[in-house]
């Protein structure tokens, strides 16, 4: 078992080894009511919503753009395998 912690600032996922690589699925766990952005280039002039956080439980993810963030000021935690 792995884990990243992603933030508001813009996580390459290219420079990450398995299981945190575009197109691989994980866990995502966070406070309720974070949301979970992707996005094809790292100043998110598109962002994407990827998940958001209904609970403190884990929630699953597809990390399908190569750069990961969480929308506001906070940390989450990726888990994979």
């Amino acid at each position: 078992m792995r884990a990243l912690q992603i933030s508001n600032t813009a996580t390459d996922l290219s420079l990450q080894d398995v299981p945190f690589l575009s197109n691989y699925d994980c866990v995502v766990v966070g406070a309720a009511g974070l949301v979970i952005q992707g996005s094809e280039d790292e100043a998110f002039t598109s962002p994407v919503t990827l998940a958001t956080l209904t609970s403190s439980l884990a929630q699953s993810i597809s990390l399908d753009y190569q750069y990961i963030r969480v929308s506001t000021a906070a940390n989450a935690a990726l888990i994979g395998n």
